[in-house]
């Protein structure tokens, strides 16, 4: 199912038990969020659907990549065998929302240039991890994309955060746009291989990758990850973190995300984030695979191989998610019984020193653990094969083509 009539209200099982809880708190955003949770992305949905009914699955990459070719030629459409809804789909998302201001999202480009170590540290140590142990988790155990390709799929989340942030990033045909079309419609083909599949427990949990599930992802790179970062070091004006997320609102936009769900501000994202953190069950055991797959994965995307000091950063990393998530959080998803005692203030104090010290001696060189691991940010390291628009052409990841 893809859409929800405005009378129904069906709550999937896993939502039932705090759901009176969350109507106490809120009840307009607790019944969107059960609504959302059995919408996924209808247009897409189409695509993906017409493709294999034609039997184009298999030619669906060399298609995208024609249609999302900013010098494609419509007269070759029928050559590529383009479904006319797919060219459609791209002809309407570039006409960008009212509300998108290309001015007022600046100051979150030049937040994240200023502090682009700190904020991918805390998307690898933290935000993604609380977006991937609510049920979306259930997706990514049952395609074994993190069991199988973990380093890959890391790699991918990086590269698409930091497209982002390229100049233009976000406008028609750039790298970002473009990322975020192919992930959409990658999420599209996952639903369409699960539902063609007996895997799926819809009225326990919802749509796989629903609406709800792509908001709170997009509040955790956002707002999340610019928390976490502050505490780490970080710093930005209360104009940049707004423009911050309004970037993201933009980018969730792109990834199909309903307006009728999609956070306006920090503060709309922090009281849905804080609302889903209420009806999300108890992280399971999909959840603690899926966390502990990515800390365990870190290391590989630095070219960290040797087995004693992928251990060591894999201890370190532990350490630093367990501060930032916290204890409670970090104790269900079983994380070893690190000590995190005034590893955060540490960490803040010595950033903070670096950079006093650098504006008088830019040679300097630091060798703290925790200004080692800013360093070696793979942001050198993600693959550089361009934009590739292959699909995955089975459910599991053991069995799919590579993409």
């Amino acid at each position: 199912m893809t859409e929800l009539d405005n009378s129904e209200l069906v709550v999937p099982t896993a939502y039932q038990p705090r759901f009176d809880e969350a109507c106490e708190i809120d009840r307009d955003t607790t019944v969107n969020f059960i609504k959302h949770s059995h919408i996924t992305d209808p247009v897409c949905d189409a695509i993906v659907e017409e493709l294999e009914e034609r039997g184009l699955g298999r030619k669906s990459a060399r298609i995208f990549s024609h249609v999302l070719d900013s010098d494609s030629d419509h007269k070759e459409d029928v050559e590529h065998n383009v479904p006319p809804n797919l060219r459609e789909f791209i002809e309407s998302v570039k006409v960008e929302p009212d509300w998108v201001s290309y001015p007022d999202l600046l100051p979150g480009y030049r937040m994240f240039h200023r502090n682009s170590q700190f904020l991918l540290a805390a998307t690898l140590t933290a935000s993604l991890i609380e977006g991937f142990s609510t049920n979306m988790s259930k997706v990514f155990f049952l395609t074994g994309r993190w069991r199988d390709q973990g380093v890959r799929r890391l790699n991918q989340n990086i590269r698409f955060t930091i497209s982002l942030f390229l100049p233009g990033s976000l406008q028609p045909y750039a790298e970002g746009w473009q990322l975020a079309l192919r992930t959409r419609l990658i999420h599209s083909k996952i639903r369409h291989l699960i539902d063609n599949s007996d895997e799926w427990d819809y009225d326990a949990w919802g749509a796989p990758i629903h609406a709800t599930h792509l908001t709170i992802a997009t509040i955790a790179f956002s707002l999340r990850t610019y928390q976490h970062a502050k505490k780490i070091g970080a710093v930005y004006t209360q104009e940049e973190e707004e423009s911050y997320i309004q970037l993201w609102r933009y980018a969730g936009y792109l990834l199909g995300i309903p307006e009728t769900v999609l956070f306006k501000n920090s503060s709309e994202a922090k009281h849905f984030f804080n609302l889903a953190a209420i009806l999300e069950p108890p992280p399971d055991w999909e959840s603690i695979a899926s966390a502990n797959a990515v800390i365990h994965s870190t290391p590989m995307i630095f070219g960290i191989t040797d087995r004693k000091a992928r251990l060591e950063h894999v201890e370190f990393i532990y350490r630093i998610s367990r501060a930032l998530l916290g204890d409670e959080v970090a104790d269900l998803l079983r994380y070893p019984k690190y000590s995190t005692r005034g590893l955060l203030l540490r960490a803040r104090f010595q950033n903070g020193l670096v950079r006093l010290i650098q504006n008088f001696n830019p040679n300097y060189d630091p060798k703290s653990k925790f200004v080692e691991f800013l360093d070696i940010l793979p942001i050198l390291s993600v693959y550089d094969e361009g934009i590739l628009y292959k699909m995955p052409d089975h459910l599991y990841s053991e069995e799919t083509s590579n993409w």
